[in-house]
């Protein structure tokens, strides 16, 4: 009779936080080491669906053939999905890309390249800045290659993203498969971005 009371008090007890300003903060989100895909394509994204945009996507086929289609509505956080891929911002990625950069007459391009001896799908991420030699604001040109191979299977693909002021007007997805005793297929699909 007399535990009854206990069960209450060890009850309440165990809700309460005491180690609340206790101990070290958990740590500030870290800042990108690479150019942030995933933040530009959420930011995009987010736009794409509150502008209700549809798309208009050209498929070549194995025999060459083009086919057309218009797509609404479009499911954006899954039609970009593939440019997920492409992000090389992950913790266990960090250290295992080199930054290089190119100039043109009118702006610079960066690109990371994987280093020879890290094993990760996207072996180069190209980034186009908008006139600026700077990767914090709008680009115009995003592209990566995405590889896969073992004994199996390899798999190659090149992501293109074409933007204005930072916003995309049109992507396209090249690419080949070859899984072993089978024949090559390539692929290409193509999309304009109707607002």
């Amino acid at each position: 009779m007399r535990r009854v009371w206990l069960l209450p008090v060890l009850s309440l007890l165990a809700s309460c936080d005491f180690g609340a300003g206790v101990g070290p903060a958990a740590p500030a989100a870290r800042r990108p080491l690479y150019y942030d895909v995933k933040g530009f394509l959420d930011a995009e994204v987010k736009t794409l669906l509150a502008e209700r945009a549809t798309a208009e996507k050209k498929v070549t086929l194995r025999d060459g053939q083009t086919e057309t289609v218009k797509v609404a509505p479009v499911a954006w956080d899954k039609e970009l999905q593939l440019f997920y891929q492409a992000d090389i911002n992950k913790p266990a990625l960090r250290g295992s890309y080199e930054l290089g950069n190119q100039s043109r007459p009118e702006t610079p391009w960066f690109y990371w390249q994987r280093k020879a001896d890290v094993d990760a799908p996207v072996e180069r991420l190209t980034v186009v800045p908008s006139g600026a030699d700077t990767l914090r604001g709008p680009i115009e040109l995003l592209t990566a290659v995405i590889k896969q191979d073992n004994p199996l299977y390899y798999a190659q693909k090149t992501l293109t993203l074409h933007a204005r002021q930072g916003r995309i007007y049109a992507y396209e997805v090249k690419g080949v498969q070859k899984l072993v005793l089978f024949d090559s297929v390539r692929y290409s699909v193509s999309t304009r971005v109707l607002r």
